[in-house]
């Protein structure tokens, strides 16, 4: 951008920590200082490695010089970035979408760049997105059809649009979201009217911060598909963020410029950015290595070990996370696994889970008091139903199992007052309890299972 390099190291170190400094600060509880740390974390993989994609796409395009027509093999990379955003974390795709449509018509619309030209361009960025996109593609045009509901895809017809559309625009014309946008447009016309600072990246970070909001509204008007809409929503204030941050510390540049100030002070602020950012990891590591739930993960998989459990014998347990800690280590034979693991469509699940009922002498009681919708804190969600179908049965305002309204009073309010964006609000209705039960008493397809060991988390 044009800025001495120490205070250049200053800023992005400053970025990378902000995630580390919310959290050993306990700050998350805050509204949307959580959601900041959206925009870099080691956490795997979303977002240490899909949100690479997103800044890549920033520093290729951040290279770009006005009035130059893109070259191709600049063109080709977007093309491929676009691909690995659309196969990790496709809500960074629209943002950058957006913003690279404005930029790239900013950067050429003064260079008489001629038709054919556009033609060009256009072929190649979408060539390298479809080739590079393909495993992708044929991941999702042979997946289970039911594995896409339990992740909580869901189809879009003009209704639901429509509620999407009015619950984002509503958003946008917010006090809040207004003060938001007239501050960070003030900040990038100053700097604008500055011209310190290289005027292209400066457009980009505004291009950026503009598709962060127009980008979810063009792909709820033409997607036939949607999925965990709630990342929009954190991906608008991490951006957000992002741009505010670079253009306040541009500015504080510009007026401590002719400021006696010592430069050794970022460099020392650097240092301890370093020594923080290494000493937060090493608390955290430490808080979490010595978690209960840790320590009995970990006194499980030795006890295991200890009583010479084979990898393949056949073990039993229904904690996603006991299933989990024994996929890390290993174990191949679980005879019961959360949906999201498994590509099984929700009829073989179903059996599966009512046929174990039925060889531990469980009976139709049991049964109900395991797939019963039941609240927990500020929303409804049967842990048990969460984890053998994940997103299956969301209930909100935009969508239900089936779009059903066969609930009863209490949780037709909780739906009705439920934003869109709350998508693991699960609640089954009244028809799909009664049909889960009926199948429960009826069913005669009962198998032997062989168990090796059974697993219980009485927690």
């Amino acid at each position: 951008m044009g800025i001495p390099k120490t205070e250049s190291i200053f800023l992005t170190l400053l970025i990378f920590c902000i995630p580390n400094v919310i959290d050993y600060l306990q700050l998350d509880k805050i509204q949307y200082l959580g959601v900041i740390k959206e925009l870099y974390n080691l956490r795997i993989p979303r977002p240490s490695i899909t949100h690479l994609y997103l800044f890549s796409f920033f520093l290729l395009l951040a290279y770009n010089k006005k009035k130059t027509q893109f070259k191709y093999r600049q063109l080709a990379l977007v093309g491929i970035i676009f691909s690995l955003m659309f196969g990790s974390y496709y809500y960074n795709l629209t943002t950058s979408g957006i913003a690279f449509i404005i930029y790239y018509f900013y950067i050429t619309y003064q260079s008489h760049q001629k038709i054919i030209k556009y033609i060009k361009d256009v072929i190649i960025v979408v060539f390298f997105f479809i080739l590079f996109s393909i495993p992708v593609i044929f991941i999702l045009f042979n997946s289970e059809p039911d594995y896409l509901t339990r992740v909580g895809l869901i189809e879009l017809d003009i209704s639901k649009k429509k509620i999407l559309l009015n619950h984002f625009i509503e958003q946008i014309l917010s006090i809040k979201f207004i003060i938001v946008f007239v501050f960070t447009t003030f900040l990038y016309f100053f700097l604008k009217a500055k011209g310190i600072y290289k005027s292209e990246i400066i457009n980009f970070l505004y291009f950026i911060f503009l598709g962060s909001f127009l980008g979810p509204l063009i792909f709820i008007i033409i997607s036939p598909t949607i999925s965990e809409i709630y990342h929009f929503a954190n991906m608008i204030v991490a951006i957000n963020f992002f741009v505010l941050l670079v253009f306040s510390f541009l500015i504080l540049l510009f007026f401590i410029k002719d400021l006696p100030y010592n430069k050794n002070l970022f460099k020392i602020v650097i240092i301890f950015m370093l020594f923080f950012y290494g000493f937060s990891n090493y608390l955290l590591n430490k808080k979490n290595h010595n978690h209960p739930e840790h320590v009995n993960f970990s006194q499980l998989i030795k006890e295991i070990k200890k009583i010479n459990i084979d990898k393949k014998s056949k073990i039993l347990t229904f904690d996603a996370r006991v299933q989990t800690n024994l996929i890390l280590n290993n174990y191949k034979n679980l005879i019961n696994l959360t949906g999201i693991y498994i590509p099984l469509n929700d009829e073989m699940i179903e059996s599966r889970l009512i046929n174990i009922f039925k060889f531990l002498n469980l009976n139709e009681v049991d049964f109900n008091n395991f797939i019963k919708n039941e609240k927990s804190g500020w929303r409804f969600m049967n842990i048990n139903i969460s984890e053998t179908f994940y997103m299956k049965y969301q209930a909100n305002k935009l969508t239900t199992y089936k779009n059903s309204m066969d609930f009863s009073l209490e949780e037709l309010e909780y739906i009705s007052k439920s934003s869109p964006l709350h998508t693991q609000q699960l609640i089954l209705p009244a028809f799909e309890s009664e049909r889960l039960i009926n199948k429960f008493i009826i069913f005669s397809k009962k198998k032997n299972i062989t168990i090796n060991l059974n697993i219980i988390n009485f927690n």
